[in-house]
């Protein structure tokens, strides 16, 4: 028995897989942009320069409804590669070191038994629960894909297998660890937090451009475009997860933007703060740059996004908790600041340009999504004897072969064996049921499909 997925070999070849790149920003709010998400562009919209993301919006489509599958960053992350709802995952807060549970103190409730690790199949002490389902990194590398992680990574914690990304299906990985944020953006500071306990936040693989005036931001763009070059000479379809460390604390200026939101009247962390912005625009318009010099912009799906809203809480300069405003408080809170972030597609042909979507979306959307664009189908199969039986989740069908005659799996019995069929349809539900396997979500009800059905 077995459930997975599988390309649509018969529909797309590897090569004709269109190129995927999803840019996820940290701790961006639905406003820390140039493009309106609103009805109207706000004070803060007009504040930032974000030229790159404004012209992503003018030739995609933006969602004004998008909603993080948390108001932190783990639990959205791991929902975007494994398809699951943080309560499905159990991964309901952010993640640090093996067996560290981060549950802040709260006077009336205790936490309840969350899965603290992450994705790693490492679970320590009672914390048994650990997701080890398909991830979307390594389903679509299996299609063939050439995979790529840059930047941070936070699917598993310190001292995990799943703390390096390579472990859960990419080919390449680039500065990506267990932390959460990086100890630096300053080249002068090897783009560490220097001696103690912050050193696991160090950003790793870097060492040229220690010394060199690079900021954590482009060295990242400069390193995913040399990954990026390198699929396209393999003429491989690549999938490249852009996660920015910024704009996460610690606020370090960006010294290329900052001068200009100085002069503007800024306070200086505001000013640092929208550096940081307009550095992963810059990275952004680099790396689409790059994708159009290889003549790849109409086969590549492009993503922005955000994994939470934006800081509000500590950091910024006073008063706190209007830094996203008019939306309600902003990173923790399940306010519209904390969950409600900034979502724009780009894909040419396909998605109508300068579209804007009001249509509610979340996280949990884009699993599915992104295996549906590289023609790859949820699905389970089961062996009895000579026959095998095959279930597609995306428009529940069976098929069914006779692997003693036709090992090519070239003719489908599903209608000329009725009783076979009934048979194996059977134990297939009896084993996904006694397994307790997770079924696939449907992004229009956001519920997981029912079962297969009994063949009769």
């Amino acid at each position: 028995m077995a459930g997975a997925q599988t390309p649509r070999a018969a529909e797309q070849t590897a090569a004709s897989r269109p190129n995927i790149i999803l840019f996820m920003v940290d701790d961006l709010g639905w406003q820390d942009t140039q493009v309106p998400f609103a009805d109207a562009p706000t004070p803060f919209n007009q504040r930032y320069r974000t030229p790159n993301e404004l012209r992503l919006a003018t030739d995609g489509m933006t969602f004004t409804n998008y909603y993080a599958a948390a108001p932190v960053c783990s639990p959205t992350r791991v929902t975007l590669i494994t398809g699951q709802s943080p309560a499905k995952t159990r991964v309901t807060n952010w993640t640090q070191h093996e067996g560290e549970d981060t549950s802040a103190p709260y006077p009336i409730l205790l936490p309840p038994d969350w899965n603290i690790n992450g994705v790693s199949p490492m679970p320590a002490g009672n914390m048994s629960h650990a997701f080890t389902g398909p991830l979307l990194p390594g389903i679509l590398r299996e299609a063939g894909y050439r995979t790529i992680h840059v930047g941070k990574a936070h699917w598993g914690a310190v001292g995990t297998t799943a703390a390096d990304p390579m472990t859960l299906g990419f080919d390449v990985n680039i500065g990506g660890t267990a932390a959460g944020q990086p100890g630096s953006y300053l080249s002068e500071k090897h783009y560490s937090s220097g001696q103690g306990d912050g050193q696991f936040r160090d950003v790793p693989g870097l060492n040229k451009y220690w010394d060199t005036g690079t900021f954590l931001t482009e060295a990242l763009t400069l390193e995913a475009n040399t990954a990026l070059d390198a699929a396209v000479a393999m003429k491989k379809p690549f999938f490249l997860h852009f996660a920015h460390f910024a704009v996460h604390t610690p606020i370090e200026a960006d010294a290329r933007f900052l001068q200009k939101y100085l002069d503007a009247g800024l306070p200086p962390v505001e000013a640092r703060y929208a550096s940081l912005i307009e550095g992963v625009d810059k990275s952004i318009g680099d790396v689409l740059a790059n994708v159009e010099r290889h003549g790849l912009t109409n086969n590549t799906f492009v993503i922005f996004m955000s994994d939470n809203g934006g800081l509000a809480a500590h950091t910024r300069a006073a008063p706190v908790h209007v830094q996203n405003a008019p939306l309600r408080s902003g990173k923790g809170s399940g306010y519209e600041g904390g969950i409600r972030v900034p979502f724009i597609v780009k894909w040419p042909g396909h998605v109508a340009r300068g579209a804007v979507n009001h249509t509610p979306t979340i996280t949990d959307d884009i699993f599915p999504t992104l295996l549906d664009i590289a023609g790859i189908e949820p699905f389970s199969a089961l062996r009895s004897g000579r026959y095998k039986l095959l279930f597609f989740y995306s428009d529940r069908r069976y098929e069914l072969y006779d692997l003693q005659t036709d090992l090519g799996e070239a003719t489908d019995l599903i209608k000329t064996r009725p009783a076979d069929a009934a048979r194996l349809s059977a134990m297939m539900r009896k084993s996904l049921q006694d397994s307790g396997a997770q079924m696939p979500v449907d992004p229009k009800t956001k519920q997981p499909v029912e079962l297969p059905a009994l063949l009769k």
